[in-house]
């Protein structure tokens, strides 16, 4: 290979490299029910996704309250309702030692949502209560399939079933809606990416 054939494939390999990372982050996924003052209960999904910035300190394993910014989804048949989120909460059980913990959440969500349909935005108000089980802790792995990728990751991660309960206004008319689910901690994660020219 001629040398600036190698300077080229060198700068390329270069610019198609990346970083990746994600924040520590809490997702979940519920099965509910809503009703508005002018119909009866029809079903819907929730997704949401929050950052958890306090479940990548190793200090406050043990704390006992917990706070996120997010986003938040309504998915209904004929309907979909999303928007910012922000939550705070307190862990009023919490049982566990160095390794796995077991907590109970009790927590409060103020959403903004905005309809699809009739391009209208409305607050929201929910309460949640939840169940989950935790670990934490760093490491990293490597890999050479399809290129070198190096990654790391630590915080809390854990897996959970809540119940949710909402109640706001859209469009004037108030809605409400009750769900129940699962949800999942993920720790933050840093990583690199190079790939490898055959």
């Amino acid at each position: 290979m001629r040398s600036w054939d190698r300077l080229a494939l060198t700068a390329l390999t270069l610019v198609s490299a990346g970083c990746f990372g994600l924040p520590p982050s809490e997702w979940s996924a519920t099965i509910a029910a809503e009703r508005t003052q002018r119909e009866q209960m029809v079903p819907m999904a929730q997704v949401r996704g929050v950052i958890k910035p306090l479940g990548v300190v190793d200090s406050l394993r043990d704390r006992r309250f917990d706070v996120g910014v997010g986003f938040h989804a309504d998915l209904g048949e004929h309907s979909l309702q999303y928007g910012p989120s922000a939550s705070a909460g307190a862990f009023p059980y919490l049982e566990g030692g160095e390794g796995t913990r077991a907590r109970l959440y009790v927590g409060g969500e103020v959403r903004a949502l905005r309809d699809q349909g009739s391009k209208v935005w409305g607050p929201v108000l929910a309460t949640q209560v939840a169940f989950e089980v935790t670990g934490y802790g760093p490491d990293c792995d490597t890999s050479t399939s399809g290129g070198f990728t190096a990654a790391c990751w630590y915080g809390e991660n854990g897996i959970g079933v809540f119940a949710d309960g909402g109640v706001g206004t859209m469009d004037g008319r108030v809605i409400a809606s009750v769900g129940v689910g699962v949800t999942f901690r993920s720790p933050a994660v840093f990583g690199i990416y190079i790939p490898i020219p055959k």
